[in-house]
């Protein structure tokens, strides 16, 4: 079974982007629960992926935006990975980076002055 594209029903918490790292990587799908073991090593993981980007974002992982949630979960489950032989990375670390990083740091670009064509 694939795991779910959507995060319904995950709280906007770490717990929840716990949950959904580990239901991208096709844990719990199938009913069964993840261990406590399991659990704590993808809290462990998420609390260093979250210090690692050196306060970058604008949220805590209390309250993590319906936007940063899926980019997040898909990192952690990069990261959780190399942990289950035989259970591959939804992505690469760099495109997981890439669109993590899309989503949290502000865009500050200069708006382009409106062009006129005559």
């Amino acid at each position: 079974m694939a795991p779910p594209l959507l995060c319904e029903g995950y709280p906007m918490d770490a717990n929840g982007i716990v949950r959904l790292a580990f239901a991208r990587l096709g844990f719990g799908v199938d009913g069964a629960a993840i261990t406590a073991e399991q659990f704590a090593l993808g809290e462990t993981l998420l609390r260093s992926l979250f210090a690692n980007l050196d306060g970058v974002p604008h949220f805590t992982l209390a309250e993590v935006p319906e936007a940063a949630r899926i980019p997040l979960a898909d990192a952690l489950a990069v990261e959780l990975s190399p942990s289950f032989p035989g259970v591959p990375a939804p992505m690469s670390r760099a495109s997981a980076a890439i669109r993590l990083l899309a989503v949290i740091r502000p865009d500050d670009r200069p708006i382009a002055p409106e062009v006129t064509v005559i």
